[in-house]
């Protein structure tokens, strides 16, 4: 597969077939037993039943209030004017963050902004956790979690086994909370990568165990995020992402687009790795951080307004050459230190996808792959037609 701008209904037919043979090893691992987008927030039977009906209040509130009511978020899905990233509010410089920060993390200014961008009812959601750890695990996914552990962050004081320990303070914690989000989740269950996002918000808060559930949880509850449909089974909400990409590459960046379809080296192969992980799986932790902010001032779509920057300001290293240069690239982005990610940044906030946009573009995406026209999030974004966008006069003048 190249860098076709659609994606093939029949690549999805079966488990085996639905991602090239040498980009599987990105994908996390999915559970099997996913029947509906709607059971995510089924609640399990042992926790008390006012707390599910209020779970699954929360969740319709999110979306709806999210959509129709948040006067903060404007049409366009890119940029907030009205929320500063946390380097715009501390004018915090990066040289700082190396990776002595992370050794003996602590709860920093990063970490405080963030959770004010992402409000919600902490409260229940630190009910939930504290009831989630007495709960049993189902074996499959403590044996997937705890092969994890050792995979995260290795090199990260934190999360590094002194003394012949079995697991070392980090780990433990990381175990914890994958384990409440794999019970909050179980029609998703636990995936592989997960486990780089919890431990990276472990390195940031200080180890704070029941912050860092609440905060993936409502990363997963806000409409503008949708976490952990990331991970639902088939990867229909990335493989989105993905198509999106290939729509707005093709149109902001030509030239590199149309390099990397004759690469013919596949977008998931390298994409998948990124987006799931949202860029800690193939970055340093320090120009991860900036990246983090920037993405939580704004959508997931930021993600795709990101990576045609990124793509942009790495053009030089792999701009006509051969496909094994581009591979070998991407693999070894965690070891750069030439990157100008304040650069980067500053040229993403100028590449604007609006809602509208996004609406035509889920609706184009169903109808290549009928199969995912139930499908929750695309719904959700397929909605975007019908939104009026209002123009003052003084733009309507602009405009002619």
């Amino acid at each position: 597969m190249g860098s076709s701008c659609s994606i093939d209904p029949s690549i999805h037919s079966n488990q085996s077939k639905k991602i090239p043979s040498q980009s599987k090893k990105y994908l996390p691992k999915a559970n099997k037993n996913v029947n509906s987008i709607k059971s995510l927030t089924n609640i399990d039977s042992k926790t008390n039943k006012i707390l599910k009906k209020s779970a699954i209040t929360f969740f319709s509130q999110q979306n709806v209030s999210s959509f129709s009511n948040n006067k903060s978020r404007k049409s366009s899905i890119y940029i907030n004017s009205s929320v500063k990233s946390t380097a715009e509010i501390s004018n915090a410089s990066m040289n700082t963050l190396n990776p002595i920060f992370f050794q003996k993390p602590s709860e920093n200014i990063f970490w405080k902004s963030w959770k004010n961008l992402i409000p919600s009812n902490s409260n229940l959601l630190q009910t939930f956790y504290t009831s989630y750890i007495s709960e049993p695990l189902p074996l499959y996914s403590e044996y997937e979690i705890k092969k994890d552990l050792p995979r995260t962050f290795p090199m990260e004081k934190f999360f590094q086994i002194l003394n012949n320990e079995t697991f070392c303070e980090g780990q433990d914690k990381l175990f914890k909370v994958l384990k409440a989000i794999t019970l909050h989740f179980p029609n998703i269950g636990y995936c592989q990568g997960v486990n780089f996002l919890v431990g990276f918000c472990l390195l940031m808060n200080g180890g704070n165990e029941s912050d860092t559930f609440c905060f993936f949880v409502k990363l997963s509850m806000d409409s503008n995020f949708f976490l952990i449909h990331l991970y639902e089974e088939k990867f229909p909400l990335l493989y989105f992402l993905i198509f999106v990409f290939n729509r707005v590459a093709k149109q902001k960046i030509p030239e590199i687009f149309e390099f990397l379809k004759k690469l013919d080296f596949p977008e998931e192969a390298w994409l998948t790795k990124w987006y799931l992980s949202f860029f800690l799986n193939g970055f340093p932790l320090d120009q991860a951080v900036r990246f983090w902010d920037f993405f939580l001032s704004n959508n997931l779509f930021s993600l795709i307004s990101l990576t045609i920057s990124l793509m942009k300001n790495l053009k030089y290293l792999f701009y006509n050459k051969e496909k094994i240069d581009f591979m070998n690239l991407i693999n070894d982005l965690n070891k750069n230190k030439f990157l100008n990610v304040e650069k980067c940044i500053k040229e993403a906030k100028k590449i604007r996808i609006n809602k509208r946009k996004i609406g035509k573009l889920a609706e184009e995406f169903i109808q290549i792959n009928p199969k995912y026209k139930k499908n929750f999030c695309l719904l959700y974004f397929l909605s975007y037609n019908r939104i009026k966008i209002k123009i003052s006069k003084t733009e309507t003048k602009k405009l002619k």
